[in-house]
């Protein structure tokens, strides 16, 4: 049996890790792709289970080679999705969360269609977004600042998204994200 991809967006901070790292710790049948990027290791971050870390050099080699199904430069840095890597996961039979950001969700949806399932996060309101991404303790004033103001742009984009989860208290938001993963096997 073939499994399903889930294509999980939103602003930074709305809790999308958050959600699927507790979706993917329950269910043996859900696993969480594992995207490329440029971007620098995050403490506490490993290369391999968190992203694939590659330099600008070797991830824009594997661009031209074709070996990403999406990819886009996000915040000064590139991520992508490796084909072989998704094919290999649902040919396995597993149900894949990709967290990409909004430009990538879209660009699978138009290149897929309903071979995925199309899901966006966001908070209550956007003191709660600005509050948990001060939390977070990862970024500097500026960038949180850039943060809130690309957000505006992807809540612009929920209307594309099949399902929206507002994630105001995480254990309703796991809940939302396991039925509509158990809607899909249905």
């Amino acid at each position: 049996m073939k499994g399903s991809i889930f294509v999980i967006a939103g602003p930074s901070g709305a809790g999308k890790s958050s959600i699927v790292n507790q979706v993917v710790n329950k269910r043996p049948d859900v696993v969480e792709s594992v995207s490329h990027t440029t971007r620098a290791m995050r403490e506490g971050e490993t290369c391999g289970i968190d992203y694939h870390f590659r330099t600008v050099e070797e991830f824009e080699s594997d661009l031209k080679a074709g070996k990403f199904i999406e990819s886009f430069k996000v915040f000064d840095n590139h991520y992508g999705t490796a084909k072989a890597d998704l094919e290999n996961l649902v040919a396995a039979g597993k149900n894949v969360l990709m967290v990409l950001d909004y430009q990538g969700a879209l660009e699978l949806k138009r290149i897929l269609g309903n071979q995925l399932v199309t899901i966006f996060v966001t908070t209550p309101n956007e003191q709660t977004l600005e509050r948990r991404l001060k939390s977070r303790n990862t970024d500097d004033e500026a960038t949180i600042n850039k943060r809130l103001k690309e957000a505006k742009k992807e809540l612009s984009q929920a209307h594309n998204f099949e399902h929206i989860i507002v994630n105001d208290e995480l254990e309703r938001a796991v809940n939302a994200l396991n039925y509509i993963i158990d809607l899909r096997a249905a």
